[in-house]
């Protein structure tokens, strides 16, 4: 799957798409961050700035050494907006 393709998945398997990519071919893993925030924070009704650049920050610490709590975190807010496909996918 190219970053591209992420638009055309539900968000929950672009997010599960994303955290491989960091795990496993990290290079590509920023744009495809980069995509799936524009969808999440364009999806959910009433996402506010604060989990906006929460759910940014987490993708941005994805390949590093903070992944495993970046994931975490990505999988509370996309909990707490109602994706809940999400909690079988993530870490």
């Amino acid at each position: 799957m190219a970053a591209r393709e992420i638009g055309e998945s539900s968000l929950p398997d672009a997010l599960a798409f994303g955290l491989l990519l960091a795990e496993f071919d990290p290079e590509r893993c920023p744009r495809a961050a980069a995509l799936w925030h524009s969808r999440f924070v364009l999806a959910p009704p009433g996402i506010g700035l604060a989990d906006s650049n929460l759910a940014l920050a987490a993708l941005a610490a994805l390949p590093g050494p903070s992944g495993e709590t970046a994931a975490k975190t990505l999988r509370q807010l996309a909990n707490a907006y109602g994706l809940g496909a999400a909690r079988g996918l993530i870490g």
